[in-house]
């Protein structure tokens, strides 16, 4: 059996998906790029997935490399200014996994729902012959849109359960002010007790911690991304946390683990509070 395939129409639609799907996954990976850059990384791709099409490989795993590693590879280096061998193969991940849930949401859409058979009828329907390329944009576009909302709805959701809070830690008289991230992931645990962990900067809270203490216990853990270690650990008198304008939350003899490096490369916070206290914060 053979096919006739219209290259401009190929060109057209290759160009238009890769655009929605690089768009996507910018707002997934967050990188420092812009539209323009998404534009040139789809454009490129189209081009090259029109190349890899006309060219004709005899054996198969060398068109599988081209059409589904290279070429997603070059688009995310343009697009999304990658550098590094993990970062390259996340991205292109993420690339991947946005191009999946694109494919099946549309598929979704236009066979299973009634949407998909008014659009059916108002774009090929009974008054005009419409071209299927023009069909099948209005139902990528429509997809995105509703991926985009969706999107927006989960970052806003995730946003809401990542908050800073102003939190003072004491240790005898002597106390230190800092910025302190409250996220979900924090589940640090003192291994034998069972005692709930805050992870703090050690530049942070240096001033405050007398030699005499010492680091009386070590503390595993294991980061996603990173491999296992350990932290040194110490016990302070109490840890203060900001609560909506009411008195503060009131944490007495809190285990926080020392980390020797920065927590936010921004320097936005300098501790991680542990997910438990989430219920006792007024409001959240």
């Amino acid at each position: 059996m053979n096919y006739v395939v219209y290259l401009d129409v190929f060109l057209i639609i290759n160009t238009f998906m890769d655009f929605l799907i690089l768009v996507i996954a910018k707002s997934l990976i967050k990188p420092r790029t812009t539209i323009n850059r998404c534009i040139l990384g789809a454009v490129l791709g189209g081009v090259m997935s029109v190349i890899a099409l006309l060219i004709p490989f005899k054996i198969i795993w060398l068109r599988f490399i081209t059409s589904y590693i290279f070429i997603c590879l070059i688009m995310c280096k343009i697009a999304f200014k990658t550098k590094g061998i993990r970062n390259n193969v996340r991205n292109m991940c993420i690339v991947y996994i946005v191009t999946f849930s694109i494919g099946g949401a549309m598929n979704a859409l236009y066979y299973y729902t009634t949407f998909g058979l008014v659009v059916n009828r108002i774009l090929s329907g009974y008054y005009v012959n419409t071209l299927n390329v023009i069909r099948f944009i209005s139902i990528a576009l429509i997809t995105y849109l509703i991926t985009e909302f969706l999107l927006k709805v989960f970052m806003k959701n995730k946003a809401s359960n990542t908050r800073l809070f102003q939190t003072r830690i004491w240790i005898k008289e002597k106390y230190v002010d800092i910025v302190a991230l409250l996220d979900t992931g924090n589940l640090l645990c003192e291994p034998i007790s069972g005692r709930k962990v805050h992870v703090i900067e050690y530049e942070a809270v240096k001033d405050i911690i007398e030699k005499e203490n010492g680091f009386y216990r070590v503390i595993p853990y294991n980061s996603v991304g990173n491999s296992k270690g350990l932290l040194n650990a110490i016990e302070v008198d109490l840890i203060e946390v900001e609560n909506e304008g009411n008195l503060p939350l009131k944490l007495e003899k809190q285990i926080i683990a020392l980390y020797d490096k920065k927590l936010a490369s921004d320097g936005k916070f300098e501790g991680l509070l542990h997910s438990s206290i989430k219920e006792s914060i007024n409001g959240y």
